[in-house]
C-alpha cells in the first residue's frame, strides 16, 4: 500500500521534469531561430546563416581555389559574371558585325561597292556647300564643311591608289611566280615609291602638276622660314635716341 503513492509521487516528478526539459529545449520549427556567436559574428541559426564560401585556401598568401565540382556558368550568366559574385552591368553593348575586327577581315572594296549610291549623295552635297561658300564667302559652318569634305576625299582617293597599287602588284608577283620567279613582298618604302608615281601619273591626266608643284614649293618655303632664327636689332641697327 505504500509503494503505490511513490510510484505516483515519481511519475509526477519525471512529467514535471519533462515539461520543463520540453520548454528548454530550443525549437527549429516554423522558422525559429536562436541568436548564436561564433567566427562570424553574431548570427541566428535557420533562416539567416553565414554565408558559404565557393572558394578555399590553404594560406593567406596563397591564392584562392575554388572547387572543380561546382558548376561553370554558361551563355548571358558567365558573360555578365552573376554566379562569379561580382556584380556587372546587365546592359548588353550593341555593335554592328559588319565594321567590328572580331567578326570577320574588312572588306573595303566589297562594302564600297554595297554602298556604291553614297558617292552620288556626296557629291551632290559638295555641290549644294560649294553654292552655299560661293552666295556667302563668311558662311563659317558651309566653309568647315566643305573643307573636311575634301580632306576625305583626298583621304578616300589616297587609300584607293594604295589598294590598287598592291592588287596589280599581287597579280603580276602571281604570275611571275608561275614563271619560276622567287616571290617578293614589298616593303613599305617601296609602297610610298609606287604611291608617288601613280599620284604624279593622275596628276598628269588632269593636268595639275604644275599646281602641284607650285603649292608644295610654297609649302616647304614656309617650314624653312618658320625654321630661321629671328633677328634682334644689335647696337648697330638700333634706332638712333632722338
Amino acid at each position: 500500500m505504500s509503494m503505490v503513492p511513490n510510484a505516483t509521487s515519481s511519475g509526477d516528478e519525471e512529467e514535471t521534469m519533462g515539461e520543463i526539459l520540453q520548454k528548454e529545449k530550443p525549437s527549429y520549427e516554423h522558422g525559429n531561430a536562436l541568436t548564436h556567436s561564433g567566427r562570424y559574428g553574431r548570427f541566428t541559426s535557420g533562416s539567416e546563416r553565414p554565408p558559404k564560401s565557393t572558394s578555399t585556401r590553404k594560406k593567406k598568401s596563397r591564392p584562392r581555389e575554388i572547387s572543380s565540382r561546382r558548376p561553370v556558368p554558361v551563355g548571358r550568366e558567365r558573360c555578365l559574371g552573376i554566379d562569379s559574385g561580382v556584380e556587372h552591368s546587365r546592359s548588353v553593348k550593341k555593335f554592328d558585325p559588319r565594321f567590328e575586327e572580331h567578326c570577320g577581315e574588312l572588306r573595303e572594296g566589297h562594302i564600297e561597292r554595297n554602298y556604291a549610291f553614297i558617292q552620288s549623295l556626296r557629291a551632290s552635297e559638295r555641290k549644294q556647300l560649294e553654292n552655299a561658300v560661293k552666295a556667302n564667302p563668311i558662311d563659317e559652318e558651309a566653309l568647315g564643311k566643305l573643307r573636311s569634305m575634301e580632306q576625305d576625299e583626298v583621304r578616300r582617293r589616297a587609300i584607293e591608289r594604295r589598294r590598287d597599287i598592291m592588287k596589280n602588284f599581287r597579280k603580276e608577283e602571281k604570275e611571275a611566280v608561275k614563271r619560276g620567279k622567287q616571290p617578293y613582298f614589298l616593303k613599305e618604302k617601296d609602297i610610298r615609291k609606287l604611291e608617288v608615281k601613280a599620284k604624279f601619273d593622275d596628276l598628269k591626266k588632269k593636268g595639275g602638276i604644275k599646281k602641284y608643284i607650285q603649292k608644295r614649293r610654297k609649302r616647304l618655303t614656309g617650314k624653312d622660314r618658320k625654321l630661321l632664327p629671328n633677328r634682334r636689332p644689335g647696337p648697330s641697327t638700333a634706332p638712333p635716341d632722338s
